[in-house]
């Protein structure tokens, strides 16, 4: 099941399905080179036709070579002659999602994503599937089966670059949290006072854990010196 799949914290490797000429695909590419934030995005597409009797089979058989190209990689990490691909990462994953895009259309245009066959390959793919598929009032069987909708190619990319965007502000979130924790317990008591005062009065995430360290514990120096692992830490209850 598609939708069971775990998308990728940091999902920068992307296999496309798509046109190569479709204006959606040209959008999703732009939208993601040109983020505000400057973050890096691998792409990798694999062309199908997105419309008329012989779609179904050109999207079937792009996720056929993706998941091929999948394996294969996969298989060559294992023996260790795995080749320096530029979408490939230390662990030896080549993609961290697929996403099946094209813009708007009739409801024949986009009658190859209620195919059986298609909606049924992209529910069993081992991959993560995004689905940017015509406009927000259409909606196919593709788009009910695969790991999220998210109605345009635009939107699909917006959606990448908030994932990313979002991992980074917890590792930042994390990192002063550290930092916080380090100034607390390995800091003078008068540096760490001030520390968690100026938190309080900036208004910084710590805030809260500010105002309960400073109400509940009490920092005193066994000794005269500003020996840091010499502070006796009592908590208050």
């Amino acid at each position: 099941n598609n939708k069971k799949l775990r998308l990728s914290i940091v999902p920068q490797k992307i296999a496309v399905i798509s046109s190569a000429s479709a204006a959606g695909y040209q959008d999703f590419l732009n939208q993601l080179t040109n983020n505000p934030l400057g973050y890096k995005f691998y792409t990798a597409l694999y062309p199908a036709l997105m419309q008329g009797e012989k779609s179904p089979q050109s999207v079937i058989e792009a996720l056929l070579q993706i998941k091929n190209d999948v394996e294969t990689h996969g298989r060559a990490c294992q023996n260790g002659r795995a080749s320096q691909n530029k979408h490939s990462s230390q662990d030896g994953a080549i993609f961290d999602a697929v996403v099946i895009i094209r813009g708007g259309g009739s409801e024949m245009d986009l009658k190859a994503f209620d195919d059986y066959a298609v909606a049924r390959e992209v529910a069993l793919f081992p991959l993560p599937v995004l689905a940017g598929i015509g406009h927000t009032k259409d909606t196919s069987v593709v788009d009910i089966v695969a790991n999220l909708e998210l109605k345009t190619p635009t939107a699909v990319a917006d959606y990448l670059i908030h994932a990313i965007d979002s991992a980074w502000k917890n590792v930042e979130d994390c990192s002063q949290r550290l930092f916080a924790i380090n100034t607390f317990f390995f800091c003078p008591a008068e540096k760490s006072s001030i520390f968690f005062s100026n938190c309080i009065r900036e208004k910084s995430i710590f805030r809260k854990i500010a105002l309960n360290k400073l109400s509940s514990t009490r920092l005193a120096s066994a000794n005269s010196d500003n020996d840091p692992f010499s502070i006796e830490v009592s908590w208050g209850t």
